[in-house]
């Protein structure tokens, strides 16, 4: 009998510090003494991002990135099954000891698919998840999924014209403009999610992704000067004109700089021409609490 209680208290104690030790902010134990600013792994991709040339042609560029990418240890993903698009999310998946009620989602371009967020939802049902989309023909079924967001966002209020393309559904080459009225992130946030800090984020807004994410992702951006975090983020980055191509570059240089809390950690193609980046957000501790990235604090 007592050998037997003595099991189960030793099992007891075991699962009990395997709790706190997920619990714990890794990238500043005491297991290794320097901080998440001083991670080898981090460092180094960031010395190899910021020695990208932006003369260089994009195709050449994109390989020089990749080749980047290639430093980092092999990370362990969650990679959705492909939406109609052909298109996959790549995210680290949620820490397990992470209070799921505590997760929020939120897609920002619904743009009529929905697969990828109900594939979440069955994986993580206890996640909040929340879709902005201006054009109500792009809702879907998003309303059974979670909650539809009925509006443009932008860093600041003003108006946006989103040139529509219906090849990428059809095959034909036809596309015509909308403009979209925009409300401030920071509003739109406070007023639905209830919080600046968002878990998991894909956004796709057609080449208007790059104003946003540069001043989410820049030190001092707007974005970033208002509190507002996504953990991660699976980003549609589009490539229509040589404009997009400069701001693919100018991204890459800002995450390359050592006052930026994200890195780029996963990269592919999509449709031959654009590219689908994870960027992760290793700053924040919360962000750190949520997912299991220690290998980037190697």
């Amino acid at each position: 009998m007592r050998r037997g209680f003595r099991l189960v208290l030793v099992l007891s104690c075991i699962l009990v510090i395997t709790f706190l030790y997920q619990q714990l902010d890794f990238s500043s134990s005491p297991k290794n003494s320097r901080t998440y600013l001083d991670s080898r792994v981090i460092n180094d991709l960031r010395g190899c991002l910021g020695r990208l040339n932006p003369e260089e042609r994009l195709d050449f560029f994109v390989t020089s990135l990749v080749t980047c990418l290639q430093m980092l240890p092999k990370l362990r993903f969650f990679k959705s099954q492909k939406n109609r698009f052909n298109e996959a999310k790549v995210f680290f998946p949620l820490n397990r000891y992470f209070n799921q009620s505590s997760c929020t989602w939120l897609t920002i371009g619904i743009g009529g698919s929905t697969s990828i967020e109900k594939e979440f939802k069955k994986k993580y049902p206890k996640c909040k998840i929340y879709g902005i989309e201006a054009s109500e023909d792009q809702f879907a079924d998003f309303d059974k999924i979670g909650k539809v967001i009925p509006y443009g966002v932008g860093v600041e209020a003003g108006n946006f014209v989103v040139t529509l393309r219906d090849h990428e559904l059809t095959g034909q080459d036809p596309s015509y403009e909308k403009n979209i009225t925009l409300h401030p992130f920071s509003e739109i946030l406070d007023e639905y999610v209830g919080q600046r800090l968002v878990h998991f984020v894909t956004i796709d807004l057609e080449g208007f992704e790059y104003s946003i994410l540069e001043e989410l992702m820049t030190n001092g951006g707007k974005l970033s000067r208002q509190g507002i975090v996504f953990c991660q983020i699976d980003a549609e980055l589009h490539y229509f004109n040589e404009e997009h191509a400069a701001a693919l570059r100018r991204l890459m240089k800002t995450v390359s700089k050592y006052d930026s809390d994200y890195i780029p950690v996963d990269h592919s193609w999509y449709m031959g021409i654009h590219h689908k980046i994870t960027f992760v957000n290793f700053g924040n501790r919360e962000c750190r609490r949520a997912f299991d990235i220690r290998k980037l604090f190697d």
